[in-house]
């Protein structure tokens, strides 16, 4: 948990990340909702609740990241 910690804190330190007034460091890891880019070290396995559902996926495009409610845990089919 504190190696993930630490990853989230340095992103925050170099991406563009917007937060609400409620949100908080240990809120974080479960609310990243990937635009265009992803963590390597961590598996992109949420998935963002909305009308369509977006698939969260791995890429080396951008580092830029927004905190979006609620993420759910992706589904092993």
């Amino acid at each position: 948990m504190e190696v993930l910690l630490s990853i989230i804190q340095d992103l925050l330190s170099k991406t563009k990340v917007l937060l609400s007034k409620t949100d908080n460091l240990l809120s974080i890891p479960l609310r990243l909702f990937f635009i265009n880019g992803a963590i390597s070290s961590i598996p992109a396995i949420y998935y963002l609740t909305q009308r369509d559902i977006i698939k969260f996926k791995k890429s080396a495009a951008t580092m830029d990241y927004v905190l979006a409610p609620p993420c759910t845990p992706a589904r092993s089919d």
